[in-house]
């Protein structure tokens, strides 16, 4: 479990805002299925996504190290993906002013 403390920078913020700024790794809805499964609670009541944060409030994270440790690692950008492969001009099928149409991998 991981607990936080709000200060006076993030108060009067969404809950759900806060949660994707720390859990950078994590998609929204991830954040909100882990709301949905009691994983989230702030001053040990289960809140709503759009609950607005004060100053002093605690929120507790029940995820285990690793996992807390996956969703708040940086994302890798499109060029040193976890494939190492960056995009590529044969990637490219379509291009003109306004479309663009590649074939990414999985």
């Amino acid at each position: 479990m991981k607990k936080f403390t709000i200060t006076q920078n993030d108060a009067n913020q969404r809950l759900d805002k806060f949660l994707k700024k720390l859990l950078v790794s994590s998609s929204i809805s991830l954040i909100y299925k882990l709301n949905r499964t009691k994983k989230i609670k702030v001053n040990d009541l289960r809140q709503d996504n759009e609950y607005k944060l004060a100053v002093g409030d605690q929120i507790a994270l029940y995820l285990t190290d690793d996992d807390f440790q996956k969703l708040t690692a940086k994302r890798t950008s499109p060029e040193g993906g976890p494939s190492g492969k960056g995009l590529e001009k044969q990637d490219i099928l379509y291009e003109d002013g306004s479309l663009l149409v590649l074939n990414k991998s999985s």
